[in-house]
Formats: C-alpha cells, sequence, structure tokens
C-alpha cells in the first residue's frame, strides 16, 4: 500500500516511533530528546512527520502488563492502522491510548491525491508535554494543531472520543462558506520608515488572498489581525467583501497593519495571527502568516500582481484537430469567468470554461475536430471585462 503524504510525496514503508508518530521511511531519529516535541515544521527532527501524540510516551511502564503499539493491515478498506495501547506519559504520568489509520491514496481519493489520516482518541488520564501536527520531509512546511498546553485558533480541544481527520476533501456541510487563505502574504513598510526591510518597532501592512471553498457565499468578509507578544494590532479591518463560492478575494485597497515590539529579537520568524469573519460575525475562523523581522517586505510582489483577465495566447495558432488556450486571471477578480469559442459567423461552437476561477495562469484545451477550417474567436469574459483572441483551424 502506497502512503503519499500531505504534501504529495510517496512511500512505501514508514516509521512508528514509540514517542507517539509516524515518519516515512526509516527516520533514524532516536536518541535523547526525541520524546521533546518541536514546532510543525522544525529543522533538525523527524521529517515527514504525523503526530497524533508525539511525546515522551513510555509503553513500558504502563503497570500491571504494560503498553503496546499494535498495528493492522486492513487489505479489504485498503487501509493501515496503528494503535497506541495504554501508553504512559514518561514525566508527567497518566496513559493515552489512540489510532492512526492511514488511507490508500489511490482508493480514498482527495482533490490533490494525497493520503488521508484519521486520528481517534479513545483515553487520557492525562495530557502531558505532546505535540499534534504534520510537516512535509523537507521539513520547509506543516500543519501544527497543538503544542505543550497552546491550541491553533481554529483546533477543538483534544478529549476522550475526539477523532480528527487530516485531508484535503472540502467538509461535508454545504450550508456554511469555508474560507480559508491561499498564495503568499505580501508585506510593505509604507506605514513605517519605509525602508523596504521589516524592523522591530515598525508598522507593517500586510494582505492576504481569501478562498471561498465552501457551497455558500460568504458576505461581508473581513479580517482582523489579534495581538500577540510581539505584535500589536493597529485595529484595521481588511474588507473582502462578498466570496461566492470557489472565488478569490484579496485585500489590495484595505491592508490590515500591526506594529512589532521595540523588544522583539532581532532576526526573529513571528507569527501573526488573523481571525476572519463573515456572515455578520457568525461564521469565524483563524489563519496566521509569518513574517521574518529583518527581512524584505515584499513591495515589489504587490505591485507585480496581476490585474484583470488576460487571453495570454494560443498555441498551435493555426491548428488542424486541437489548440491550447492560456488565460490569466487577476487578484481583484472574484466573479465568473466565462471562455467561450464562436464561429465567424458569431455561432458559439465550444464553452471552455464556466465557474470561478483562482488568480493565476489557467489553460483550456479546444477540440475541433468536429469543425470545419476556417477562422474562430475565443471570448474571455467576467463580469463587465471581456478578452477577444482569434484562432486559425487549417485541415
Amino acid at each position: 500500500m502506497c502512503i503519499r503524504d500531505s504534501y504529495g510525496v510517496d512511500y512505501d514503508s514508514a516509521t512508528f516511533a514509540a514517542n507517539g508518530y509516524m515518519s516515512p521511511g526509516r527516520d533514524g531519529y532516536q536518541g535523547p530528546g526525541t520524546g521533546t516535541p518541536q514546532h510543525f515544521p522544525t529543522v533538525g527532527g523527524p521529517g515527514g512527520i504525523v503526530a497524533p501524540v508525539w511525546a515522551d510516551l513510555a509503553p513500558h511502564r504502563t503497570s500491571p502488563y504494560g503498553g503496546d503499539i499494535y498495528y493492522y493491515h486492513d487489505v479489504a478498506n485498503d487501509q493501515f492502522v496503528v494503535q497506541w495501547d495504554q501508553c504512559a506519559f514518561y514525566y508527567a504520568g497518566g496513559l493515552v491510548t489512540y489510532q492512526l489509520k492511514i488511507c490508500n491514496p489511490d482508493v480514498w481519493a482527495t482533490p490533490t491525491g494525497d493520503s488521508e489520516f484519521y486520528i481517534y482518541y479513545k483515553d487520557f488520564t492525562g495530557l502531558g508535554v505532546m505535540g499534534v501536527g504534520i510537516e512535509s520531509k523537507n521539513e520547509e512546511h506543516g500543519l501544527e494543531y497543538y503544542l505543550d498546553g497552546i491550541y491553533d485558533p481554529t483546533a477543538s480541544v483534544i478529549t476522550e472520543g475526539r477523532a480528527l481527520r487530516i485531508t484535503t476533501n472540502r467538509p461535508l456541510t454545504s450550508s456554511l462558506p469555508w474560507v480559508y487563505q491561499v498564495g503568499t502574504p505580501v508585506f510593505d513598510d509604507s506605514s513605517g520608515n519605509n525602508n523596504g526591510i521589516i524592523e522591530q518597532g515598525e508598522t507593517i501592512g500586510v494582505r492576504i488572498s481569501l478562498y471561498n471553498g465552501g457551497m455558500a457565499q460568504a458576505p461581508i468578509t473581513k479580517a482582523v489581525i489579534l495581538d500577540t507578544t510581539y505584535i500589536t494590532s493597529m485595529g484595521d479591518s481588511a474588507a473582502f467583501g462578498n466570496i461566492f463560492p470557489g472565488a478569490t478575494k484579496y485585500n489590495a485597497e484595505s491592508p490590515m497593519r500591526f506594529r512589532i515590539s521595540e523588544a522583539c529579537p532581532s532576526d526573529a520568524v513571528l507569527e501573526v495571527p488573523i481571525e476572519i469573519s463573515s456572515l455578520g460575525g457568525w461564521y469565524k475562523t483563524h489563519t496566521k502568516v509569518r513574517i521574518h523581522v529583518g527581512g524584505p517586505v515584499g513591495v515589489d510582489e504587490f505591485d507585480k500582481l496581476p490585474r484583470g483577465i488576460e487571453l495570454l495566447r494560443t498555441y498551435p495558432n493555426p491548428f488542424n484537430s486541437s489548440a491550447r488556450v492560456e488565460i490569466l486571471i487577476g487578484y481583484d477578480v472574484s466573479e465568473r469567468v466565462r471562455l467561450e469559442v464562436f464561429d465567424i459567423t458569431g455561432r458559439r461552437v465550444g464553452v471552455l470554461h464556466d465557474d470561478y476561477l483562482q488568480t493565476g495562469q489557467h489553460a483550456f484545451s479546444f477540440d475541433a475536430k468536429d469543425l470545419p477550417s476556417g477562422c474562430y474567436f475565443t471570448r474571455l469574459r467576467a463580469s463587465n471585462l471581456e478578452k477577444t483572441g482569434k484562432l486559425l483551424l487549417i485541415r
């Protein structure tokens, strides 16, 4: 059975550690400190980790018979199950029993083709120093659910009977929006000293893109930065307006601002928490961005962001059977995008796309095998924006 981690890497073997985590292949991570959880991600730990309970566990100390770690390959359902059973926290005391279930990605499909991971917490008689999360094999990306008493703002409390599902599938409910951050945040210090460097004591602005992956509209969506030890929000509320299902919005005109404390260490990497709200505040979720104190702000990135719509190119052109049509969607486009093909009489002969699109480049194939030779026209529309192009079909 293949294991495909949440970052698209395939493995045919895995390590299951007594200290409560799984890592792909043979990780060789051993010795003092292996039971001390780290942030997700952190360089220098077990790469590619999936951690239901990363802690200093001691299955052998559980009385009267001792704890154990069991595994079962459920061939019929294409799943692999590992159970840490009655494992003691080495220093803090208390016991934990939980399962990690890994799904074959070729059978249990996800939009990104990754394996789904299910975590089932059965028994908790103590919650010691522990971490819950995942990270990529190169230790550059991760998802941190819980670490040493601190939950992610969007996380539910870990209790007996709680289950977690790590997946790229959308939530099952269709009655709510599902708003989350996509793309790279862009920072600027135009409200600070405007030298292009993120520094202590400076006010920084940030712009982000939000995508609605749910089935319901997210009306009057706003976002605001929350305070931390070294971050003080300036109270600016970023206005994203109405985000329709499948659409992306960018707060180009209303950056969120925050001030970095003078006491912040130089060269620090800070997490900036952001609260997102919609439906008059009834719907709330959270995200966070990271900044490097002493690093560049990225104003040039903002200036280069695409706007509007563009027909980039069609190739081959002329063509004799099928052609590839490439388009560009700007950050400011949140309406449905329609790409059509017409013949020289104005008759529509194809609809290549009619839905929302994220910011960036997209390509569509035009199959003309049943059409006669001649001149055809592509038309790209989004709200009141329109672009046209020409195609020449030669048999």
